[in-house]
């Protein structure tokens, strides 16, 4: 298999979630072996999509560094990986990715905008050789071995409009636009009362 990159560059914008300002995004193509990165044009940040450069997990997948950071890559970071796409650049304009509709179908939009192109160098593939898993509390992750790439995802939220839901999914690029893209980030709102409006009053908790 041969590694890829975007055919041209894409550029959008959305609002921020955290933050709720407006965002510019822009993917651009990168040669081969140059990996998945992020680049913030307005503090001049580039940081690869990489484990070690992960500096915060709670609320949204942030990487960065000491100084600045780029918040909420998760929804994108999963349409890129699901178009397969091994080189990429990602440039924005403030500390996080927009949250666009709160899924990952606009920017499977963007991408299907930009065109899949192949390069000459070999795609590195990461095999799995024996179960991990890691924990916290009552969550946790675990991976197998197995001839296909599978899902099976389980939540459990003390919520009438949550509680339990479990699926299953077996991965390609179609099921995960057909299935998966369109799902959306959704919070719990809790307002103080005798007060007329407070971000610092309301309770959120996003996944």
């Amino acid at each position: 298999m041969k590694q890829t990159t975007l055919a041209k560059a894409v550029s959008g914008i959305g609002i921020g979630l955290h933050k709720g300002e407006p965002i510019k995004i822009r993917l651009e193509p990168l040669e081969a072996n140059s990996g998945i990165v992020f680049y913030r044009d307005d503090v001049g940040l580039s940081v690869q999509a990489l484990p070690q450069n992960v500096v915060n997990t709670q609320m949204a997948t942030v990487i960065g560094n000491s100084n600045h950071y780029i918040s909420t890559i998760e929804h994108l970071l999963s349409a890129v990986y699901a178009y397969g796409i091994d080189n990429i650049r990602i440039v924005v304009d403030g500390a996080e990715v927009p949250v666009m509709d709160g899924s990952s179908a606009s920017f499977c939009m963007m991408l299907d905008e930009a065109g899949i192109r192949k390069l000459e160098a070999t795609k590195r593939v990461l095999v799995i050789k024996k179960e991990v898993e890691v924990s916290e509390g009552t969550k946790f992750v675990r991976v197998t071995p197995s001839l296909k790439p599978t899902y099976n995802f389980m939540i459990d939220f003390n919520h009438p409009s949550i509680g339990k839901q479990e699926y299953a999914f077996e991965f390609s690029k179609r099921n995960f636009i057909e299935e998966i893209a369109k799902a959306r980030t959704f919070g719990f709102f809790k307002r103080c009362t005798n007060v007329t409006f407070s971000w610092s009053c309301i309770r959120r908790v996003f996944r």
